[in-house]
């Protein structure tokens, strides 16, 4: 008598594919959530930089138009001309070098230099 013996998948199997299915697409969500939550916080600090330089760069612009006019009380006087440096944020500033018309000569952002 030759008798064969079959394997049908079962239960078992079907309900293991099932939970390797959910784990692996549970796992894709949480990888997924945390690049769209770094994503953001990127973006936000890039928008608050240009927002923190934007005003810096007005306060610039004003000190020179008050230099231009002959006002120069918020500046500092140099021999060749005048200086002065706004903060922008995260000890990053802008210096910026005025000839005595109020040209600009030197319109720069400095970093800090950590020791």
């Amino acid at each position: 008598m030759n008798s064969r013996r079959t394997v049908k998948p079962g239960m078992g199997i079907a309900t293991i594919l099932l939970i390797f299915v959910v784990l692996v697409m549970t796992i894709v969500s949480v990888l997924s959530l945390l690049r769209v939550r770094q994503n953001h916080e990127s973006i936000h600090s890039q928008v608050e930089y240009a927002q923190a330089y934007s005003q810096a760069n007005a306060k610039a612009e004003y000190l020179q138009n008050q230099v231009k006019k002959g006002n120069t009380e918020d500046v500092q006087k140099e021999p060749k001309g005048y200086t002065y440096t706004i903060d922008i944020m995260n000890g990053q500033t802008l210096h910026v070098v005025l000839d005595e018309k109020g040209n600009a000569l030197e319109w720069k952002t400095e970093y800090e230099r950590e020791e």
